[in-house]
């Protein structure tokens, strides 16, 4: 089932806005899940179709709604219409009864389930007590469709979130110092809002819609009306109710009475107009006649659709507000109850054994105190002050006042001839102080009537009342023992399991202190940890930073020593050539002037060697012939035989020439006196004046 024809064309969505009193600054438009991505922008929100329709969900959207989705992180699209059902359900009854539950009141009673892919939803922590109820069991037929709400649709400074986030419902863990324990109290131990099957504060009894689902969530375990576990309820409790009570205990015991300072102040008028228009439009009322025009027709508020009760509509029991407030009786109520006055049935004796409160007498309709409500027998009773019961007590004497009244009983207690005294007991038996005092308190009650019945019966009868009343007094007295002994037996078991659940929640208090001890010396420990290891990352990263500027120097300096090898291997080739050049252009004149000098010494051997005469040219040093000084590639290029010159062939001729002559002249002078010095040959001394006289060798450049 589809309800987009509700926003498709402009006359349907101009309708809808006129139903759901939705303001002019606020834009509605319908959109499909799967548009959602496509139609996101700033304030841009998307509510569930279902939830404007069944879950009382209005444009500016209240406080408590924005507060709980801001409580929960999340964005209303994330969120089933079952949970605004709720939270308005909460919000109308705030208004209904000057309530003050928010959202830590409903984190109390529900708790988030879900996660970011399935969506996430309220569950119910305990079966038995539930804040609200008549939920419906699936969503399926709004899954799919939202409202694109964008504008002022919020009443407050901030919105909830708008984008989708996953949420851990661990995380909300209630305390009960945020939860309004009064005003909860008073909600869940009331019987309002009571669908046909029992189920209390039905969700659309109380937003006053007709629902379009007819099958609930299943409520076999939830506390239903008349339950009397209702007064019993304490959201205090681990579970809403004290530990290990059953129905049958709480039967035995009867309902709990609250007196009226420990319920929250109601508004008399407002509470009162608005429950009776809900009851109203939400289903066919109960009372019928006068009472109709005693109603105000007025308006709870502007969002609320008037609905016709159809036939097949639930009705609503009279268990309301109206039962446990002063206010007007309904008019079915006075008819039943003027019924069982005229015919009381007789109520069975274990219910009389229970009951604790008497029934109120049979009152006139022109009775003032006809107007106090009956007591619920499972709900809230609130016993009236004392002052309010007087009127009553003043009535109940006045009617008694018409007959004679009898004259009063004035019981006197002696012991002996003296007033007996407040330090006497029963127990003095051994003193025979007790029966004494016994049959003093016998006497001093023995009524006048009484004993004159006594004085005139004979004494047959007065055995057989003796024998009764000792037969049932044994008996009496047995069955109190037995069930003395029964309670005693009751009380230690209680004491034993009392001690072992002490014991055990010792046990367990322990083991979950030393639990929590572990689990904080570990997160300590892991904390450690983690900053050690952030520690050791750091000086990882240090390390590996030095490592990496370590080795980019290393290389720099291979690749510089490597250039510095170039450069070393390219320098030493040049200097040794350049070296190698010099050292030949510097031994070239070296060889020339060391052979023009070893030329000059082997001539001047040669000549002596001759005999060539000092006189002679030859030993004349400008005369010697040097030979010419030659470069290496000319030296080289000089044949073996290097005086094969000229100037040798000429020299060597020269010499031969001239020792031929000598010969000649030596053999001539061999005959003749006075030439003994001329034969002699140069000494040393005379070369060296020669040597010394000739000019010396050019020195050596090493330039050239």
């Amino acid at each position: 089932m589809s309800f987009a024809h509700l926003l498709n064309t402009e006359a349907s969505l101009a309708s809808f806005r006129q139903t759901f009193n939705i303001p002019e600054d606020v834009n509605v438009a319908y959109c499909h899940e799967s548009e959602i991505a496509l139609h996101r922008g700033p304030n841009v929100a998307f509510f569930p179709l279902m939830a404007i329709l069944e879950g009382e969900v209005r444009f500016p959207v209240n406080l408590l709604l924005l507060s709980t989705l801001r409580f929960y992180g999340l964005s209303p699209e994330k969120l089933p219409p079952n949970f605004y059902r709720v939270v308005s359900c909460v919000d109308r009854l705030n208004q209904i009864y000057g309530l003050q539950l928010d959202h830590n009141d409903i984190n109390h009673m529900y708790s988030l389930c879900g996660n970011k892919r399935t969506n996430y939803y309220l569950k119910v922590k305990d079966m038995r007590v539930r804040l609200i109820s008549c939920l419906p069991d699936s969503n399926k037929n709004s899954a799919g469709e939202f409202v694109r709400v964008s504008g002022n649709w919020f009443a407050d400074d901030a919105p909830c979130p708008l984008s989708r986030r996953e949420v851990d419902g661990r995380v909300f863990t209630p305390d009960i110092r945020s939860v309004h324990v009064r005003d909860l109290n008073f909600v869940l131990r009331s019987e309002i809002f009571v669908h046909t099957d029992g189920q209390l504060r039905a969700s659309h009894l109380i937003l006053g819609c007709i629902p379009v689902y007819r099958t609930w969530q299943p409520f076999s375990q939830a506390l239903l009306v008349d339950s009397p576990l209702l007064s019993y309820i304490d959201v205090r409790h681990a579970n809403f109710l004290p530990p290990s009570l059953t129905v049958g205990e709480a039967r035995d015991i009867g309902p709990r009475y609250i007196t009226a300072d420990d319920l929250p102040p109601v508004r008399d008028e407002s509470a009162e107009r608005v429950s009776r228009l809900l009851r109203e439009r939400a289903h066919v009322p109960v009372e019928q006649g006068n009472t109709e025009s005693e109603i105000p027709q007025t308006h709870i508020a502007e969002g609320i659709r008037t609905t016709t009760p159809a036939d097949e509509m639930v009705t609503r029991k009279t268990l309301t507000v109206d039962r446990f407030l002063p206010g007007p009786r309904q008019q079915g109520q006075q008819q039943q109850a003027r019924a069982r006055d005229r015919s009381p049935p007789p109520p069975p004796a274990r219910q009389k054994k229970k009951q604790r409160v008497e029934d109120p007498p049979p009152r006139r309709q022109g009775d003032a105190s006809s107007k106090t409500p009956p007591r619920p027998s499972g709900g809230i009773v609130i016993r009236e002050p004392a002052g309010s019961s007087q009127p009553a007590i003043r009535g109940v004497a006045g009617r008694a006042s018409s007959s004679r009244q009898a004259p009063s009983w004035q019981p006197t207690f002696s012991l002996g001839n003296e007033p007996l005294p407040a330090t006497a007991s029963l127990r003095l038996w051994a003193q025979g102080e007790g029966g004494r005092v016994a049959h003093s308190l016998a006497s001093g009650l023995m009524l006048p009537a009484d004993v004159q019945f006594f004085r005139d019966g004979t004494e047959e009868s007065i055995a057989k009342r003796l024998q009764w009343h000792t037969i049932a007094a044994a008996q009496i007295t047995h069955v109190l023992g037995e069930r003395m002994n029964e309670l005693a037996e009751d009380a230690e078991r209680e004491k034993a399991l009392r001690e072992v659940a002490a014991e055990t929640a010792r046990e367990r208090s322990t083991a979950a202190e030393n639990a929590e001890r572990r689990a904080q010396s570990e997160e300590k420990a892991k904390q450690q940890a983690e900053r050690r290891v952030a520690e050791l990352k750091e000086k990882l990263s240090g390390l590996e930073l030095k490592l990496a500027q370590a080795e980019s120097l290393a290389m720099a300096h291979a690749d510089e020593v490597a250039d510095l090898k170039a450069t070393l291997e390219a320098c030493e080739e040049k200097w040794y050539n350049e070296g190698f050049a010099d050292a030949e252009n510097s031994v070239e004149p070296v060889v020339s002037q060391a052979r023009a000098h070893g030329f000059e010494e082997g001539w001047l051997a040669a000549l002596r060697a001759v005999g060539v005469p000092g006189g002679s040219p030859f030993w004349i040093s400008e005369n010697i012939p040097r030979p010419t000084s030659l470069n290496p590639v000319q030296s080289q290029a000089i044949p073996a035989d290097e005086g094969d010159t000229p100037s040798m062939r000429e020299l060597v001729r020269a010499i031969d020439t001239h020792v031929e002559d000598l010969d000649l002249e030596v053999s001539s002078a061999l005959n003749a006196p006075g030439d003994e010095e001329l034969r002699q040959p140069p000494t040393e001394e005379n070369r060296g004046q020669e040597v010394i006289g000739s000019s010396p060798p050019s020195p050596l450049n090493p330039a050239t």
